[in-house]
């Protein structure tokens, strides 16, 4: 529907020969008017109206989904900010509870160091030690201001708000335990690929647009127009002139023959190129959720080992936290068995990451991995045997703790790795249920009982050979004091019973490494014996009469 209308201002006209000779004056109305009232309604436009609309619509649906992954990605950072906050809430914990060990220990040092049974030199290293954990404790928390700044600027709350994560429903989340099979099922409706299939229609809907171009357009046409003053008569007529019409209107683009096979072309290209990149977000779409379910899985591996380190990183913490209570600072402390337990979760990562590359990468067994494990296992009691020294220091143990953590790591996840190869899915979590128990009721606790009472037995006898000729020796160093010559026996004591502790489980872990590593040997030879125990038996019976 359409209307005009115009009101404009005529001028005198001048009438010529055809050669533009003897010109007249020719007096006109001055005043003109037009209105034009027209209805038009399409009824043939080859398509282009139907794929109009449906381009209307594909639009609407792109920006939709553009809506959703916006929405999902400002989910992910929001949920990777909260998370990072609940760790550094964590570690805020670990340091603080450190600081307070720290600050009791030192306590307790000086209390000793009064007494004559700690050094000066101890104290100062680890009232250093607190200021270390004291400045680190900092970090992390103006790492928390700046993330929950970040978070609460994010959600639209005030910048000032602190923002702390509920650890309770936090804890209570869990992943759904799906295949990777599964989650591949939902691939189709992933944001990006949803996009791709919308382009890929738009692009089709395009060429239907090019394709309606060649087409002619019909349409219902009724107008009508009320003009006035009458110009063709002459003279002109100061009258107005009014007058309508109805009919059927055709149209057709001759232009189009030509420019539209080009277009189309084109338009092809264009959704060669969206259905190739629909490929291709199918494609990272895929790798994302491979990549997302392996690292799911070696997540829970990770917590399972993280789990168990903890669990023998405080059972070890409790051993020498009572070694100092009972008067050996001089040896180990409860600082030192904390600083070094990260010597042996570096050497856990260390020793996940090579059944990472073995496992996945490389793709061999796990046998190989087994004997590895025990051999740097007995590496570090060699290690250990030939460390120990009245000045012994703490970076000395940095390196056999890493090879401890190392060798357990590798050989742990083996194990489990190997328990999951054999054992059926039905009894899978029970053969880690039994190794857990075995490892944890039964191996843990008798090995430490059996080395506690082994190394008392020890210091019995040692205690009793090394301070017999005390008495001697007080008689040409008569300046030393009876109780620093008693804590000297007692170090000395303590020294040469861990020595010879850890000489006997080299010897131990020595024959039981040649066992592990002569068994295909001994295998061969059982088997070369038994395919020719009837020769052999044969060849006997067969000598007996000529002797």
């Amino acid at each position: 529907m359409q209307a005009h209308v115009e009101l404009n201002y005529i001028g005198d006209g001048v009438m010529t020969d055809r050669n533009f000779a003897h010109a007249v004056h020719a007096d006109m109305p001055h005043f003109g008017n037009s209105f034009v009232l027209k209805a038009s309604q399409v009824i043939y436009a080859g398509g282009a109206v139907a794929k109009g609309i449906e381009r209307s619509k594909l639009q609407k649906k792109e920006a939709e989904l553009e809506y959703v992954e916006n929405r999902q990605d400002i989910r992910f950072l929001l949920a990777g900010y909260y998370l990072d906050l609940f760790q550094l809430n964590n570690q805020k914990r670990v340091y603080e509870s450190n600081i307070s060990q720290t600050r009791l220990l030192v306590k307790d040092m000086k209390a000793s160091y009064r007494q004559g049974t700690a050094l000066k030199s101890d104290i100062t290293r680890y009232e250093l030690q607190l200021q270390s954990l004291e400045l680190s404790l900092t970090s992390v928390k103006d790492k928390i201001d700046v993330l929950s700044h970040k978070l609460a600027t994010a959600v639209g709350l005030e910048p000032d708000v602190l923002i702390l994560p509920d650890t309770t429903e936090l804890l209570k989340f869990n992943v759904e335990n799906r295949t990777e099979e599964d989650w591949l099922l939902e691939i189709h409706h992933t944001p990006s690929v949803r996009l791709a299939d919308i382009r890929i229609e738009q692009e089709k809907n395009k060429q239907d647009l090019i394709r309606a171009e060649r087409r002619p357009k019909i349409s219902l046409v009724a107008a009508n127009d009320f003009t006035g003053p009458i110009l063709i008569e002459v003279p002109p007529l100061n009258n107005n002139f009014t007058y309508w019409y109805a009919g059927v209107g055709i149209s057709y683009n001759i232009d189009a023959l030509f420019k539209s096979k080009r277009k189309l072309k084109q338009a092809q290209l264009a959704t060669r190129k969206m259905e190739e990149a629909r490929r291709v977000a199918e494609e990272e779409a895929e790798n994302d959720i491979h990549a997302a379910y392996v690292n799911l899985n070696e997540a829970y591996i990770r917590l399972r080992t993280q789990k168990k380190s903890v669990q023998l990183a405080h059972e070890n913490f409790n051993i020498v936290r009572q070694r100092y209570v009972n008067g050996l600072a001089l040896i180990t402390d409860m600082l030192n068995a904390v600083s070094l337990n990260w010597c042996v979760f570096i050497g856990i990562l260390a020793g996940a990451g090579v059944v990472l590359y073995r496992q996945v990468v490389l793709r061999k067994g796990y046998k190989l991995l087994i004997t590895v494990g025990f051999m740097l296992i007995v590496v570090y009691q060699y290690y250990m045997y030939f460390l120990i020294h009245p000045n012994l220091n703490i970076e000395s143990l940095y390196i056999p703790n890493f090879l401890k953590g190392l060798g357990h790591g590798i050989l742990y996840i083996s194990l489990a790795i190997y328990v999951a190869k054999t054992v059926p899915f039905e009894h899978f979590f029970q053969g880690l249920c039994v190794l857990s128990f075995i490892r944890t009721s039964i191996a843990t606790p008798l090995g430490t009982a059996i080395l506690n009472r082994w190394l008392k037995y020890m210091q019995q006898d040692n205690i009793g050979l090394i301070s017999r000729k005390m008495d001697l020796v007080k008689e040409w160093m008569p300046d030393v004091s009876i109780q620093q010559l008693y804590e000297e026996v007692t170090r000395q004591t303590l020294l040469t019973s861990l020595k010879e502790l850890f000489g006997a489980v080299c010897i131990v872990g020595t024959i039981f490494l040649l066992f592990l590593l002569s068994q295909k040997v001994w295998r061969k030879l059982l088997r070369y014996v038994r395919r020719n125990h009837s020769r052999y038996i044969q060849l006997l019976k067969r000598s007996q009469p000529a002797q």
